[in-house]
């Protein structure tokens, strides 16, 4: 999903709005920033990420994304 959605926009070679999730992806980094997967995962709920125009992921990728970051 990151591939598809998010890192063409939000990559350390582009990262917009200051968002490098490419060096975010290993599970280790992951746990040392969760307050950023926590940010991503609500803008995904809410609809406003990705934006509009871009492709989007469907609702059973939207859960996903939002079961993984819930499960303790």
């Amino acid at each position: 999903m990151l591939m598809e959605y998010c890192l063409k926009c939000h990559s350390t070679e582009k990262h917009k709005g200051d968002l490098d999730l490419e060096r975010l992806i290993s599970l280790g980094e992951v746990l040392k920033h969760p307050k950023v997967w926590e940010r991503v995962v609500k803008q995904l709920k809410l609809g406003e990420m990705p934006p509009k125009e871009k492709p989007q992921p469907t609702a059973t990728e939207r859960e996903r994304s939002s079961s993984w970051t819930d499960t303790p």
